[in-house]
C-alpha cells in the first residue's frame, strides 16, 4: 500500500481516494454545499449517517457507516470519530467524489489491518435490530413510542414493533427500507415527534 501525496492510495492495484481528499475536492467545488452527521447509535456498536446538501438544504447524497468499540485499537478509544469519517466519505462517494472505488482508503486499509490481526467481522445483524437501533436513536422510551413510530413510518401498515420481529427476514428488510427512505426526508431524532404529531 503505497501512499502517494495526491491523497490516493494503491491497494492491491486499485486507487482509492481519501476521506480527507474527497472532503478537499468537495469544499472546493462546492463551498456553500453542506456536510451533517447525525449518531444513529451509540454504544458497543456506534452508527453515524452523514448527508451531503446543497445549499437549499435540499438532501444530495448520504452515507452511513458502523463502528464496533470492539474491533481495533483506534475503535477503542475513537470508534464515533472513525464512524463519522467514513460516513462523511461513503456520503460523497454517493455524491460522485471517488476514485475507482466506492470505499475510501481509510475503509480499506482498516479492513485489511482487521484481517491481518485475525479479527472477525461481527454478523451482519437482523433487520429488526438495525431498525430497533433506528427506534432508539429516535427517543423511544417505551413499547408505546416504539409502536407509534413503527406505524407512522409504515403508513400504518404494521402496528407494532413485535410485529417486525416475528416477520420473516424478507418482510423486516422491506421495512427497514423504508425506514431508511424516511431517514432521507426526516432526522431520525425528529421521528417520535413526527409519530405522536400524525
Amino acid at each position: 500500500m503505497a501512499k502517494q501525496s495526491t491523497g490516493t492510495v494503491d491497494i492491491r492495484g486499485k486507487q482509492y481516494k481519501t476521506v480527507a481528499l474527497r472532503v478537499e475536492e468537495f469544499r472546493s467545488e462546492h463551498p456553500a454545499y453542506g456536510v451533517e452527521t447525525e449518531i444513529v447509535s451509540r454504544g458497543d456498536v456506534v452508527c453515524v449517517r452523514a448527508v451531503i446538501t446543497d445549499e437549499s438544504g435540499r438532501t444530495l447524497a448520504t452515507g452511513h457507516a458502523e463502528e464496533d468499540r470492539g474491533q481495533g485499537a483506534i475503535n477503542r478509544t475513537s470508534a464515533l470519530e472513525n464512524c463519522e469519517t467514513s460516513a462523511i466519505g461513503r456520503a460523497l462517494a454517493a455524491l460522485g467524489y471517488a476514485g475507482e472505488e466506492f470505499a475510501s482508503a481509510n475503509e480499506v486499509e482498516g479492513a485489511i489491518a482487521q484481517q491481518q490481526r485475525g479479527e472477525n467481522t461481527r454478523p451482519t445483524p437482523a433487520p429488526s435490530e438495525e431498525l430497533k437501533s433506528l427506534l432508539h436513536a429516535s427517543g423511544c422510551k417505551s413499547k408505546a413510542d416504539a409502536n407509534r413510530v413503527v406505524a407512522w413510518l409504515t403508513g400504518g401498515a404494521w402496528k407494532t414493533f413485535e410485529d417486525i420481529e416475528a416477520a420473516d427476514d424478507s418482510k423486516q428488510r422491506k421495512v427497514l427500507g423504508i425506514a431508511n427512505e424516511k431517514a432521507d426526508k426526516t432526522p431520525v431524532a425528529d421521528w417520535l415527534m413526527e409519530a405522536n404529531a400524525a
